[in-house]
Protein backbone atom coordinates (compact mmCIF):
# COMPACT_ATOMS: atom_id res chain seq x y z
CA UNK A 1 0.00 0.00 0.00
CA UNK A 2 2.68 2.31 1.35
CA UNK A 3 4.33 1.68 -2.61
CA UNK A 4 1.34 2.54 -4.01
CA UNK A 5 1.00 5.64 -2.42
CA UNK A 6 4.43 6.86 -3.41
CA UNK A 7 3.58 6.21 -7.08
CA UNK A 8 0.72 8.34 -7.03
CA UNK A 9 2.75 11.28 -5.16
CA UNK A 10 5.42 10.94 -7.69
CA UNK A 11 2.84 10.36 -11.22
CA UNK A 12 0.26 13.89 -9.67
CA UNK A 13 3.28 16.26 -10.50
CA UNK A 14 3.96 14.42 -14.31
CA UNK A 15 0.36 14.74 -14.60
CA UNK A 16 -0.84 18.45 -13.62
CA UNK A 17 2.11 19.37 -15.89
CA UNK A 18 1.02 17.37 -19.10
CA UNK A 19 -2.82 19.28 -18.03
CA UNK A 20 -0.84 22.34 -17.65
CA UNK A 21 0.51 22.23 -21.04
CA UNK A 22 -2.02 23.20 -23.12
CA UNK A 23 -1.33 26.73 -23.45
CA UNK A 24 1.13 28.41 -25.57
CA UNK A 25 1.03 28.28 -29.27
CA UNK A 26 -2.53 26.88 -31.13
CA UNK A 27 -1.19 23.83 -32.35
CA UNK A 28 -5.12 22.69 -32.98
CA UNK A 29 -4.55 25.29 -36.52
CA UNK A 30 -3.65 23.63 -39.74
CA UNK A 31 -1.11 24.77 -42.33
CA UNK A 32 -2.55 27.73 -43.40
CA UNK A 33 -6.15 28.32 -41.67
CA UNK A 34 -6.30 31.92 -40.04
CA UNK A 35 -6.27 35.15 -40.90
CA UNK A 36 -3.84 36.37 -43.89
CA UNK A 37 -2.90 40.47 -44.94
CA UNK A 38 -0.47 42.17 -47.30
CA UNK A 39 -1.01 44.92 -49.90
CA UNK A 40 0.41 46.11 -53.24
CA UNK A 41 0.78 48.97 -55.58
CA UNK A 42 -1.80 49.19 -58.38
CA UNK A 43 -1.17 48.50 -61.83
CA UNK A 44 -3.43 50.56 -63.20
CA UNK A 45 -3.03 53.79 -60.80
CA UNK A 46 0.65 53.57 -59.22
CA UNK A 47 -0.79 56.01 -56.50
CA UNK A 48 -2.79 53.79 -54.88
CA UNK A 49 -2.21 50.73 -52.81
CA UNK A 50 -4.46 47.82 -52.64
CA UNK A 51 -4.74 45.75 -49.41
CA UNK A 52 -5.67 42.04 -49.42
CA UNK A 53 -7.11 40.22 -46.47
CA UNK A 54 -7.56 36.45 -46.56
CA UNK A 55 -9.71 34.26 -43.88
CA UNK A 56 -8.94 30.71 -44.66
CA UNK A 57 -9.89 27.25 -43.30
CA UNK A 58 -7.27 24.83 -43.91
CA UNK A 59 -7.83 21.01 -43.51
CA UNK A 60 -4.40 19.80 -45.20
CA UNK A 61 -5.67 19.23 -48.26
CA UNK A 62 -8.71 21.90 -48.67
CA UNK A 63 -9.39 25.12 -48.34
CA UNK A 64 -11.88 27.20 -48.22
CA UNK A 65 -12.63 31.10 -46.96
CA UNK A 66 -13.30 34.74 -47.56
CA UNK A 67 -11.37 37.56 -48.05
CA UNK A 68 -11.45 41.25 -49.54
CA UNK A 69 -9.17 43.72 -51.38
CA UNK A 70 -9.66 47.11 -50.55
CA UNK A 71 -8.45 49.86 -52.35
CA UNK A 72 -8.76 53.85 -51.06
CA UNK A 73 -12.24 54.38 -53.09
CA UNK A 74 -13.98 50.74 -52.34
CA UNK A 75 -13.92 47.33 -50.68
CA UNK A 76 -14.44 44.20 -52.88
CA UNK A 77 -15.45 41.45 -50.92
CA UNK A 78 -15.28 37.60 -51.85
CA UNK A 79 -15.69 34.35 -51.06
CA UNK A 80 -13.08 31.41 -51.38
CA UNK A 81 -15.55 28.48 -51.87
CA UNK A 82 -13.14 25.74 -53.12
CA UNK A 83 -9.26 25.46 -52.93
CA UNK A 84 -6.33 23.47 -52.53
CA UNK A 85 -2.96 22.92 -50.74
CA UNK A 86 -0.20 20.54 -52.13
CA UNK A 87 2.78 20.86 -49.87
CA UNK A 88 3.85 24.48 -51.21
CA UNK A 89 1.90 25.33 -53.77
CA UNK A 90 -1.52 27.46 -52.82
CA UNK A 91 -4.36 27.80 -55.37
CA UNK A 92 -7.72 29.39 -54.43
CA UNK A 93 -11.16 30.00 -56.50
CA UNK A 94 -12.55 33.45 -55.89
CA UNK A 95 -16.19 34.80 -56.38
CA UNK A 96 -16.47 38.22 -56.11
CA UNK A 97 -20.26 39.74 -55.54
CA UNK A 98 -20.44 40.51 -58.84
CA UNK A 99 -18.88 38.01 -61.70
CA UNK A 100 -16.69 36.81 -63.34
CA UNK A 101 -14.75 34.60 -61.07
CA UNK A 102 -11.04 34.87 -60.18
CA UNK A 103 -8.17 32.99 -58.91
CA UNK A 104 -5.30 33.35 -56.21
CA UNK A 105 -2.49 31.13 -56.51
CA UNK A 106 0.99 31.31 -53.82
CA UNK A 107 3.61 29.31 -52.22
CA UNK A 108 3.00 28.92 -48.73
CA UNK A 109 6.46 28.80 -46.75
CA UNK A 110 8.08 25.86 -44.51
CA UNK A 111 6.70 27.61 -40.84
CA UNK A 112 3.68 28.54 -42.23
CA UNK A 113 4.07 32.06 -41.46
CA UNK A 114 4.50 33.52 -45.29
CA UNK A 115 2.36 33.02 -48.71
CA UNK A 116 4.70 34.27 -51.29
CA UNK A 117 4.55 34.93 -55.24
CA UNK A 118 0.85 35.19 -54.59
CA UNK A 119 -0.43 36.38 -57.57
CA UNK A 120 -3.99 37.37 -57.98
CA UNK A 121 -6.71 37.21 -61.24
CA UNK A 122 -10.20 38.99 -61.68
CA UNK A 123 -11.99 41.30 -61.83
CA UNK A 124 -9.69 44.72 -62.03
CA UNK A 125 -6.61 42.62 -62.64
CA UNK A 126 -5.16 43.05 -66.09
CA UNK A 127 -2.15 41.37 -65.09
CA UNK A 128 -1.13 39.05 -62.71
CA UNK A 129 -0.85 40.96 -59.44
CA UNK A 130 2.96 39.52 -57.08
CA UNK A 131 2.67 40.09 -53.60
CA UNK A 132 3.36 38.53 -50.20
CA UNK A 133 0.64 37.64 -47.39
CA UNK A 134 1.86 37.78 -43.98
CA UNK A 135 -0.01 35.33 -40.90
CA UNK A 136 -2.42 38.71 -39.03
CA UNK A 137 -3.77 36.22 -36.35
Amino acid sequence: MRSFLRLALLLVPLVLLHACDSGGDDDSRIGITGRWAGSYVSKIDPNQTIDVVLELQDDGVNVIGTGSLTSPTETLPFSIPAGLRAGAKMSLTVFYERPPQGQINGLVSDDFREIRSVSISGPGFANSTNLTLNRAD
